[in-house]
């Protein structure tokens, strides 16, 4: 007699009883403190070696490799500067004949070389054509750049009305960026500030009034709250501390994690972000030997990722540096093996301008020659 399979019953599972209880449970977070704690010193100990190593080789071993670099191979190394100035004044020379040549009737390089050597032998005679020149473009060119520059600033005053304080900034900042090549923080104190609140006042105040006064209020407008009183006046408080603590005029040890913090303070107050503020406190709390007990568990947390974001940045600049031959200069007992190879360097490279000047010489003596136009044969004429 053949038999099925035996089909055995799934136990039968008792759903876990909710407990009635509903009193506070106390939780013991001082072993978490103390972990979170050690965390901190041990990334503030890696932080502080990571820009000891950083300054170490902007202070001693770019100078003495610089100071090694012209003492040792400063003859190549002029020979270098004089052949690149060379190469460029032959560049300039054959670039404005080629453009003689794409901009005028002569088609001819020759032709075309010795009226560029003629205009550069006697620039006052173009003077006068140059001036009649601009001054019969101006009118035109004025008008059609009025009209541009008043379609950009219409753009610039409708694009700004749609941003905030902070993207408004930073789209100021990278304009000075392009303009001057310096960053907010490379100004003196409060400049960038005076010219943002001139910029702001001058291209956004009167935009912000039409955009927002012809656009309908939208719904999610309501739900927008100013900040509570407490949180400004504790935001002020930290701020005044942080300022006392860091600024560069009342610091003399001129250290560079106190910049450091100090441009995060100024980020943190502008976006008024309190959980920053007190991060940053209790992170100079701690830098200043001060006791931990008086930060949260919270707190610890982020200045640990404050600490990694610093070092993340110092490690960045680090890996950089080591691909120079400058790195670790000072510590090396020898330097034998860095000048063969720098030598070997210098010259590929002097061979190489060499080649490049000759070629550009053969070019500019063919050009140089005097043109005379083709005789036509005893066959051709008529």
């Amino acid at each position: 007699m053949k038999r099925g399979p035996i089909r055995r019953k799934s136990p039968s599972i008792t759903p876990p009883t909710r407990s009635e209880e509903r009193g506070i449970v106390l939780l013991d977070v001082a072993p978490l403190r103390k972990q979170a704690a050690q965390d901190c010193k041990r990334a503030m100990t890696k932080l502080e070696k990571a820009r000891a190593d950083l300054l170490r080789f902007e202070t001693e071993d770019r100078p003495a490799f610089v100071r090694w670099l012209n003492s040792t191979l400063g003859e190549l190394l002029t020979q270098l500067r004089e052949n690149a100035r060379v190469i460029r004044d032959q560049e300039d020379l054959i670039e404005e004949v080629e453009l003689e040549m794409l901009w005028s009737n002569h088609r001819n390089p020759r032709r075309a070389y010795a009226e560029v050597m003629r205009r550069r032998e006697n620039p006052e005679e173009y003077d006068d054509w140059e001036s009649d020149f601009a001054a019969g473009n101006s009118a035109d060119s004025s008008q059609k750049g009025a009209s541009e520059n008043a379609d950009l600033m219409k753009e610039l005053k409708e694009q700004g009305a749609r941003m905030t304080k902070e993207e408004r900034r930073a789209m100021f900042a990278e304009m000075v960026w392009e303009a001057s090549g310096q960053r907010p923080e490379q100004f003196p104190k409060g400049d960038f500030e005076q010219m943002f609140a001139d910029f702001e006042a001058n291209f956004f105040e009167h935009a912000e009034q039409e955009t927002f006064s012809n656009e309908p209020t939208r719904e999610f407008d309501f739900d927008i709250k100013p900040p509570a009183k407490e949180a400004d006046a504790r935001i002020k408080e930290i701020y005044r501390i942080l300022v006392r603590r860091l600024h560069p005029d009342l610091r003399k040890d001129g250290k560079s994690a106190v910049s450091t913090i100090w441009h995060d303070v100024q980020e943190a107050y502008e976006a008024r972000n309190l959980e920053r503020l007190e991060t940053l406190l209790a992170l100079t709390e701690m830098q200043e030997g001060m006791n931990e007990s008086s930060a949260s568990l919270g707190q610890l947390h982020g200045i640990v990722k404050e600490l990694k974001r610093a070092l993340a940045a110092v490690q960045r600049s680090i890996s950089t540096a080591k691909h120079e031959p400058a790195w670790a200069f000072t510590k090396a007992k020898s330097h034998t093996v860095l000048e063969k190879t720098i030598r070997k360097t210098m010259e590929r490279d002097l061979a190489s301008q060499q080649f490049a000047m000759a070629d550009m010489k053969r070019t500019l003596d063919a050009w140089s020659r005097a043109w005379k136009p083709a005789a036509r044969g005893r066959g051709n004429a008529r």
